[in-house]
Order: structure tokens, then sequence, then C-alpha cells
């Protein structure tokens, strides 16, 4: 018997830029997403974010939206300004009116943290699908 895989693309296809300051958030995620077959281009900070964004193929942005530097919402509009680019919160705050802003914005899905490992998955391979 022959398994399918249900995404459109491979993991390994799709480029994914994974913007926090923390660093240790950034670490782990980096290396689980990784693990799980994607490209991962890491930032710190909104303005080396942008750099990577402009410099490489990223299909999904995947951002904190506290950044020192900058706001995770602006970041996504200022990419979009000059390519077509997936969006995913990351955020700490999940009042309605921080989950409305992040949709305005453009963002496909707003997740709390501590983000759970399936959830950051599986939005991913919706935003990659």
């Amino acid at each position: 018997m022959t398994t399918h895989n249900l995404l459109s693309r491979d993991p390994a296809d799709c480029h994914l830029l994974l913007v926090d300051d923390h660093a240790d958030t950034l670490l782990a995620v980096g290396k689980y997403l990784r693990q799980c077959g994607y490209v991962v281009h890491t930032a710190a900070t909104f303005a080396q974010a942008l750099e990577i964004a402009l410099a490489h193929p990223i299909h999904v942005l995947v951002t904190d939206i506290g950044l020192p530097d900058g706001d995770g919402c602006d970041l996504l509009t200022e990419i979009r300004a000059s390519r077509p680019i997936r969006g995913l919160a990351i955020s700490g705050y999940g009042m309605s009116e921080d989950i409305e802003r992040c949709t305005q914005a453009g963002f496909e899905k707003h997740l709390l943290k501590p983000i759970k490992p399936d959830d950051l998955r599986s939005a991913i391979e919706n935003a990659c699908s």
C-alpha cells in the first residue's frame, strides 16, 4: 500500500523565515522545523528579517509580533510590498484585539506562546500547501 503525502509540496520545498528575539525560542523552534524537513532561515530582529526575506526565496514568514526594532505586522506588510509571502503570527498576546490586528495585517494564523509544536507544524503545512 502506498502512503500519500497530503501536502501539495514537500516540506523541503517550503522555505520559512522564523523571526523571534528570544534566542532560545529561535534555536529550539528552528531546530524542530528543520527536523520536520523545512528550509529555515532565522532572524532575531526586524532588520535582519527584512534583509533575509528580500535576499532569499521565502514562502512563509513565521514571526513574533513584538520585536526589539519593529513590529511583526509591519514586517509582513513591508515584505509584501516587494513580493508575495504567507504569514503566521506568534505572540504572547492573545486578546481578541491582538488577534484582529494580526488578521488585519494579513496573517493567516495567530499562534499563542508557548507554541504547541503540532499546532505550528499544522499551520505551516496549511500555508505551504
